[in-house]
């Protein structure tokens, strides 16, 4: 499920910034966007005070962890 979320953040992020590269005359078309929503709203972005799964996808849509570790890679 949270690999389906990702993907609807990012669609939903690609749609908002189409505006943006097309000018400022450009109007989307209102039968191709996308609106998603939440069952509530998330409560923080700070990531050390997440309480809540919704505000954690939105976190994880917009963050990258710095490093990521590779159990299996060798050499260490």
């Amino acid at each position: 499920m949270i690999p389906l979320v990702r993907g609807v953040l990012l669609v939903v992020s690609l749609v908002s910034v189409a505006p943006v590269s097309f000018g400022a005359d450009y109007k989307p078309d209102p039968n191709k966007v996308l609106h998603y929503s939440f069952e509530i709203a998330e409560t923080t972005l700070d990531p050390q005070k997440i309480s809540d799964v919704y505000s954690n996808i939105v976190v994880d849509g917009i963050f990258d962890t710095p490093l990521r570790y590779d159990y299996l890679a060798r050499p260490l």
